[in-house]
């Protein structure tokens, strides 16, 4: 979801990588502070700077070095991790997500079908192994299309035009992270869930990393790119096209979201598919904006629900990694996509034939102690998980 409010003429507003922080509008990273960091009196202003000079000469009396008293030291990264502040946390975990994965481009042997055959750019993460080696285990895969595809689904970004003044205050909002959107469906609130917070924005980090580095890999032209008729309502992403980081986030925090709530909260399938349907909708919202086609919120879908499963694997809510891979070649032209229909397909084990997932065990250490720590706290800020019923 990356810097793209130039509808709005605050062009470049968002910066290079799009809404990185932006999590900071509801609050998830203590941006308030809990000691008064904004205002005349708070920590690092003047006024208080100078009054505190003043204060300690005038109560701190002569230096006692008995009084000195140093608190045991935890053993080694095992800290509280609630004695931090939330952005030192998300720093953390987001170096633990980041520093074991692998990109490379190779043909992915863990799929099946014809995407087994192609050059494909894919992610994969270095399990520590015997001797000291890393074992590569495969998440997601991306083959890129054929050139004519992208000329055959232009008909549908043309199509979708007539969307564009009905669903143009929608596809506004969601040019940032569409917190609001999800909160719609969860009843999400900063005060009342920070944990959770922190985690959907941690996860939005990751998910941001992977899919732009999707994007320079594959180098896919955006619709613009293909006639000067697109004409986009919003300025066209400096990045290219395939997979979509809308449809790629939305996806993967409807699987968050589902698997932290749903289970036992009493909502059961009806969380799940509001989530998917959302999903699908912020994805097909930006073929309706003009800058993306169909088969960019397909690819998107497929890693974001790969990265959904890698991060509940790493926060110790699953036992299985799948591998997803998504054959661009194999991808049919007269293709649209359809809110839902794919993940559903996924649920029901009944990929296309161009997608694939594979199951595998979980390898051994691939759970972060940080990541397991906020999943749990962040679960019980939903009481209705655990109680059965909607609170």
């Amino acid at each position: 979801m990356a810097g793209e409010v130039g509808a709005v003429g605050a062009v470049g507003a968002v910066g290079a990588v799009g809404a990185v922080g932006a999590v900071g509008a509801v609050g998830a990273v203590g941006a308030v502070g809990a000691v008064g960091a904004v205002g005349a009196g708070g920590y690092g202003s003047p006024n208080a700077t100078g009054a505190l000079v003043l204060h300690r000469d005038g109560i701190v009396g002569a230096w006692d070095p008995k009084a000195v008293s140093v608190p045991p030291l935890p053993a080694f990264d095992a800290a509280d991790p609630a004695r931090s502040e939330a952005w030192v946390r998300l720093i953390a975990i987001e170096m633990d997500l980041l520093a074991q994965l692998r990109f490379d481009v190779a043909k992915p042997t863990f799929a099946g079908g014809a995407v087994a055959t192609r050059d494909a750019f894919q992610m994969a993460y270095l399990a520590p192994g015997a001797d000291g080696r890393f074992d590569a285990v495969p998440i997601a895969a991306i083959a890129r299309p054929k050139r004519e595809t992208f000329a055959a689904q232009l008909d549908f970004v043309e199509r979708y035009v007539d969307l564009r003044a009905e669903r143009a205050g929608e596809i506004l909002a969601q040019v940032s992270v569409p917190y609001p959107f999800w909160s719609s469906v969860v009843n999400f609130h900063p005060d009342r869930h920070p944990r959770t917070a922190e985690l959907l924005d941690v996860s939005l980090r990751m998910a941001r990393a992977i899919e732009l580095r999707f994007k320079h890999a594959l180098g896919c032209p955006r619709p613009a790119e293909l006639s000067p008729q697109v004409q986009p309502m919003l300025l066209t992403p400096g990045h290219s096209t395939l997979p979509s980081g809308h449809s790629t986030e939305a996806h993967l925090i409807a699987l968050l979201l589902e698997r932290l709530i749903g289970p036992g909260s009493g909502w059961g399938p009806m969380l799940r598919d509001q989530l998917v349907r959302q999903a699908g909708r912020i994805a097909v919202n930006r073929t309706v904006a003009g800058l993306h086609y169909p088969l960019d919120s397909a690819a998107g879908c497929l890693l974001g629900t790969a990265l959904g499963e890698f991060f509940l694997v790493r926060c110790g809510a699953s036992a299985e990694v799948v591998q997803i891979a998504f054959d661009g070649e194999a991808y049919p032209d007269d293709e649209d996509f359809l809110p839902g229909r794919l993940r559903t397909a996924y649920d029901e084990d009944g990929l296309p034939d161009y997608a694939t997932a594979v199951r595998t065990a979980a390898p051994e250490g691939i759970v972060s102690p940080l990541l397991a720590w906020l999943w749990e706290r962040a679960r019980a800020e939903f009481p209705q998980a655990a109680s059965g019923r909607p609170a």
